[in-house]
């Protein structure tokens, strides 16, 4: 798992999808992408978001 983190409007979501589209054929089970919101008034808490991930279907419970 890689976690890309900085002040909105740095480059953050462009560097994590030129990555991912980089290294695509090394996951061909897929990748998972969450906006975390920061440039916005209500930004998504990191925290939140990975535990959605990790209690999707198939994942640990």
């Amino acid at each position: 798992m890689t976690v890309v983190h900085g002040a909105a409007g740095t480059g953050q979501t462009a560097l994590a999808l030129h990555a991912a589209h980089r290294d695509k054929e090394r996951y061909p089970d897929g990748q998972l992408y969450v906006d975390l919101r920061g440039g916005t008034a209500t930004p998504r808490d990191s925290g939140e978001a990975l535990e959605e991930f990790l209690r999707s279907p198939g994942t640990v419970q």
